[in-house]
């Protein structure tokens, strides 16, 4: 299902969350650090069941459960790959995925 059609008709609404990209220290030192600056994204929830049902990134970019997507971990291990299986609310008004 497509979020803003969604919304319109009334069955999600959307709450707005704050996040910080991953690392991004490149460990030769000619990197500018890590990038901590915050974001802002949306988080789309089904008012019938109160599942999250998809998470809009501050570039735009919408991602469902099921999306394979990488995550940087650290400067050492610097990205998986995994399959987004749910979005659950995590404290401080913020949303994790599994």
């Amino acid at each position: 299902m497509i979020p803003e059609e969604c919304l319109q008709q009334g069955l999600w609404e959307v709450e707005l969350v704050y996040y910080t990209l991953g690392h991004r220290s490149i460990p030769n030192g000619l990197g500018n650090g890590e990038n901590r600056k915050q974001r802002r994204g949306k988080v789309y929830k089904c008012l019938a069941d109160g599942e999250y049902k998809c998470f809009e990134s501050h570039d735009g970019i919408v991602y469902y459960p099921g999306d394979y997507v990488y995550v940087e971990t650290s400067p050492a291990e610097p990205y998986m790959i995994g399959s987004i299986c749910n979005f659950r609310p995590h404290k401080k008004k913020a949303v994790e995925l599994k």
